[in-house]
């Protein structure tokens, strides 16, 4: 849990700036929102969740409409709106292969 302060403590020229590293660890937690065990998705979720809330004016434009799947744009855009039951849903109904 120690990842959530670190990640909301960065400066925001890590963020406003599209980098490869930040771009590849979206990849990453993107992907943990499928992970069985509940702690990994839950994290995942709080991830997306606190990033938005402490950089809403670039989280969205530089690492969410950057997304290739629609259905990733659309599950991340939900979590950043604390709509997480219909988050899981769509989860629970596009597999990672189609968004990959």
């Amino acid at each position: 849990m120690l990842v959530i302060p670190a990640l909301v403590s960065l400066k925001p020229v890590v963020i406003n700036e599209v980098t490869p590293e930040m771009t590849s660890l979206m990849d990453e937690i993107t992907m943990r929102l499928r992970d069985p065990a509940e702690n990994v998705a839950k994290t995942a979720k709080k991830l997306i969740l606190e990033l938005h809330k402490c950089y809403p004016a670039t989280f969205d434009k530089n690492y969410v409409e950057t997304k290739d799947s629609e259905d990733e744009k659309h599950i991340c855009r939900l979590i950043m709106a604390n709509n997480f039951d219909e988050s899981q849903k769509l989860i629970n109904q596009t597999s990672p292969s189609k968004l990959m």
